[in-house]
């Protein structure tokens, strides 16, 4: 959670391009399964994901229900 603001927010480092596209890739796979889609930005060895829900300007549970999803996604494929 970012403080002082509404929204769910990580970044994800890796040693190469090939793994943060992968995660993308899943967490793009999830989030379609689910309807609920977080801001994302793929760099060299960098993912940062942001998560909140664009109607309400913030915070609700689908948002939780996803991060929980992504960082099960992230203990299964480390």
């Amino acid at each position: 959670v970012v403080e002082g603001e509404k929204r769910l927010e990580k970044t994800f480092y890796f040693k190469d391009f090939v793994k943060p596209l992968q995660l993308l890739n899943a967490i793009a796979f999830v989030s379609e399964i689910q309807g609920h889609h977080p801001d994302m930005e793929l760099s060299w060895g960098r993912l940062f994901v942001r998560i909140f829900t664009h109607k309400i300007q913030g915070l609700h549970l689908n948002d939780f229900i996803l991060a929980k999803k992504i960082d099960e996604i992230c203990r299964v494929s480390s």
